[in-house]
């Protein structure tokens, strides 16, 4: 279920959401303590609204699970990962604003089916309209 909230992952939980889902997992490596990432929460909270159903967001505190911390390298905080297919696709290190997060995230994210449709559509269309233009002007 998508809330438009990022969701917490542990070691118990992250393989679940990185190698079981077919979407694209955004994943805020964070500390507490840490500064900028406190002012990145906000951001990434908001980037959620806009990119849920299409990639889901999550959380893991670095101090919380040093584990997954160590297992993909993080070495400076905060840290967005980017999974898909079970395997990292993406990484950026630094805060960034909501509209920064979504538009590196956005390539990624699968267009919904209506919207889908109506691109696919609209590719056949001019296609179609270019192919007999282009037929008509070589009569």
């Amino acid at each position: 279920m998508f809330t438009g909230e990022p969701i917490e992952l542990t070691t118990a939980t992250f393989s679940r959401h990185v190698e079981r889902s077919d979407l694209p997992l955004l994943v805020d490596f964070w500390a507490p303590w840490c500064g900028p990432c406190k002012m990145m929460a906000p951001q990434f909270q908001q980037a959620a609204r806009q990119l849920e159903p299409r990639v889901r967001l999550a959380k893991v505190n670095t101090e919380a699970e040093p584990h997954l911390a160590a297992q993909f390298g993080i070495r400076s905080i905060p840290t967005l990962a980017l999974f898909q297919g079970g395997r990292e696709i993406g990484r950026q290190a630094g805060a960034l604003g909501a509209q920064d997060i979504v538009r590196w995230a956005a390539p990624y994210a699968p267009f919904p089916p209506d919207i889908r449709a109506e691109a696919d559509r609209l590719v056949i269309t001019r296609t179609w309209q270019f192919l007999d233009g282009r037929a008509l002007a070589g009569d």
